[in-house]
């Protein structure tokens, strides 16, 4: 069987955004591109992380959710966000959990995003880049970093969680 997202059978609302196709099939009704993007439209919310000021020594998450506005089941990936001189371990710093594979129209999928802070770094002003089969989001992210000496002082932004401590290095 072919795919969905291959082999569409429906046609726009207007005459210049079908095609009609003959086959050994039959006759299929093809859309152009442009009409094909505009049914596999997602949106990520919210549009910008700000975590606002983090202790070291902690683990936090907050949420993304990419929602599937389109007609078509939409398949998306997380772009690894690059090392840079001022955060060489962003990777490990930064971590995403979210369900594999396409997300049907009209669902949503939770991105957990996790920050794992084991020693002070400078504070974080990195983008996450999201990309599905017709787009590409950019999520800019920052956060404070404090030292763990702050721990009660510091108001946390209400969209994230700690969720534990971590061992610091140096520390036995």
């Amino acid at each position: 069987e072919m795919g969905v997202a291959r082999k569409v059978k429906v046609c726009g609302n207007t005459e210049k955004h079908r095609r009609v196709v003959k086959d050994i099939r039959g006759t299929r009704v093809i859309l152009d591109p442009l009409e094909q993007t505009a049914q596999t439209q997602s949106v990520v919310t919210p549009s910008a992380l700000h975590l606002g000021p983090l202790i070291e020594g902690s683990r936090y998450t907050t949420d993304l959710h990419l929602t599937n506005m389109g007609q078509l089941g939409v398949r998306f990936h997380i772009k690894r966000i690059e090392p840079t001189s001022e955060h060489p371990d962003i990777a490990r710093t930064i971590q995403f959990i979210y369900k594999k594979g396409p997300v049907a129209p009209g669902m949503t999928c939770r991105i957990q995003v996790v920050l794992t802070i084991d020693r002070i770094i400078p504070d974080i002003n990195e983008t996450i880049t999201i990309v599905t089969e017709s787009s590409v989001t950019s999520i800019p992210i920052t956060a404070t970093i404090r030292p763990g000496s702050e721990h009660g002082s510091v108001k946390m932004s209400p969209n994230v969680r700690s969720v534990g401590t971590v061992k610091l290095p140096g520390i036995v």
